[in-house]
């Protein structure tokens, strides 16, 4: 199988990305694994494509692993990258336009948005007089999500925990200290246990794109026992009809486990309770699974 375009090009960037995605929706997973893995053509497009800083940090994996929060910075347009791309020369600035702009960037940065805008309504829901809440952001990476909430939010929040294993990252989101009662735990996300009673609002931006279903319900199960009652957990997922999947395969070497809204109702019912109100919706690329544990306890 070959592409319309036999040489990488600029122009021809746009018609490239459209036929890896149709190719892969005609093949079977592991025949579109083979194909990547063997594919000359592939390779040209991939070395081509490396121009671009986003698509070059997710091949190379600077970090040592996929969906670190510096690719997730290209994905989001984040300030923070602006010099790099500008550096990038021609070529490359040509392609993140094309990159940055992708559906499943897109929906990158409104998972952000989405992210801060529910911890906002959470907190204002509960009004000015109910307790400071603890909030726990599992696998936090950057945290950009914490740029974007209101200052109302901030003073409601009795202490925010990071968990990750990623140092760096947590070096990162500690420039919310003094903002932001924070906490950063340099630690796998699975052995993390809170102190005291408990959590009022746990969330995972990217994890469980990352985990299979038995890996993904354990972790779940941990996040919603660590709720108080009254609390509420949140995951984000890609839907397995998502766009763009066919270049992060391909061209950054990124295989997620995608999920489809079915799928997180499952996980939800294995590890919630029947009065738990549990909502699931699509918002761009993304799944998301929303549980408020039941105020009143635990379920017998």
């Amino acid at each position: 199988m070959s592409f319309s375009a036999k040489q990488p090009t600029l122009e021809a960037v746009p018609e490239f990305i459209r036929e890896i995605e149709g190719i892969r929706k005609e093949k079977q997973p592991e025949d579109w694994k083979a194909f990547v893995a063997s594919s000359s053509e592939i390779r040209q497009w991939r070395y081509f494509l490396c121009h671009d800083p986003y698509t070059r940090w997710g091949l190379f994996k600077p970090k040592g692993y996929a969906g670190d929060g510096r690719v997730l910075d290209f994905a989001c347009r984040h300030p923070s990258v602006n010099s790099e791309v500008t550096q990038s020369g021609k070529a490359g600035r040509a392609i993140y336009a094309q990159t940055s702009t992708s559906a499943q960037s897109r929906s990158a940065r409104w998972r952000t948005h989405f992210i801060a805008d529910q911890l906002n309504q959470f907190i204002e829901d509960r009004g000015t007089r109910a307790p400071k809440v603890k909030v726990a952001a599992y696998a936090c990476g950057y945290g950009r999500e914490l740029e974007r909430l209101g200052l109302d939010t901030l003073r409601g929040i009795d202490c925010f925990y990071a968990v990750d294993r990623d140092a760096e990252a947590l070096d990162e989101i500690r420039k919310h200290q003094g903002i932001l009662q924070l906490e950063p735990l340099h630690q796998n996300v699975f052995r993390y246990q809170p102190e005291g009673d408990g959590l009022d609002f746990v969330y995972s931006m990217g994890l469980f794109d990352a985990l299979n279903a038995k890996h993904s319900r354990f972790l779940l199960q941990r996040m919603y026992a660590s709720l108080r009652p009254g609390g509420r957990l949140l995951i984000a997922n890609l839907d397995i009809d998502a766009e763009n999947v066919a270049y992060c395969e391909a061209m950054m070497d990124w295989w997620m486990i995608l999920k489809s809204q079915s799928d997180l109702a499952e996980l939800a019912e294995g590890v919630s309770c029947s009065e738990d109100r549990i909502h699931i919706e699509q918002l761009g690329c993304f799944n998301y699974l929303l549980i408020d544990k039941k105020a009143e306890g635990m379920c017998s």
